[in-house]
Formats: C-alpha cells, structure tokens, sequence
C-alpha cells in the first residue's frame, strides 16, 4: 500500500536550528563557512530571529535544512507531495510543478 501526504517546509524547520547545532558541535566558535561566516555568528543570528523556514535558510545560506526537495527536479519546495511504500523507508517527494507534468502524461495513458 501507498502512503501519500502532503510534506511542509514548517514541518522540516521545526527541528532544524537544533539538527544543525548537532551537526557543528564539534566546531569551534571562531570557525568559519564557506560564505565567511562563523559558527559563533550563525548561532548568534539563530537566538535572534523567529524560527521560520525561510529566517532559518537565510542564515543558513541554504534551504537543505529547511525546505523538502523535489526528488524530480531537485528544487526546494514550500510544499510537496510524499509518497512512500509501506514496505520501503524510502519517500519520493514531488513538487507542484512534477506533480502538474505527471497529471499531463498521465492523461495520455
């Protein structure tokens, strides 16, 4: 059986300052990202903003850690769909954009 349901970058978020402090806890303070910014300072910006997706990615520098991915094209959605076999731990997410392309093939079945 196939499970879908729809998958929110709020979702993703909630949890994701605290995945991230996890991830670099062994960094030090001083040391820097490839955009030039410390650990210190992105911790810093994390303590002084509401934690909502997109706040969360400026920091960041990126919405990997925010935002689901579209397994098709790759893109960081607000919002997709997620399809997952009962069987599989895998999920396939897909964007509105691939779910509008599939409807379209789907029609010439």
């Amino acid at each position: 059986m196939v499970a879908l349901r729809i998958y929110t970058a709020e979702e993703i978020s909630v949890n994701a300052v605290d995945r991230w402090r996890k991830s670099y806890a062994d960094w030090e303070p001083q040391r820097k990202f490839a955009d030039g910014k410390t650990k210190k300072q992105n911790d810093d910006a994390f303590d002084q903003i509401e934690h909502t997706p997109d706040a969360i990615a400026a920091i960041m520098g990126n919405k990997s850690w925010t935002h689901p991915q579209c397994t098709f094209c790759g893109n960081y959605c607000d919002k997709v769909i997620s399809v997952k076999d009962e069987w599989d731990d895998k999920s396939t997410e897909i964007c509105k954009t691939c779910v509008s392309k599939i409807s379209t093939l789907a029609k010439m079945l």
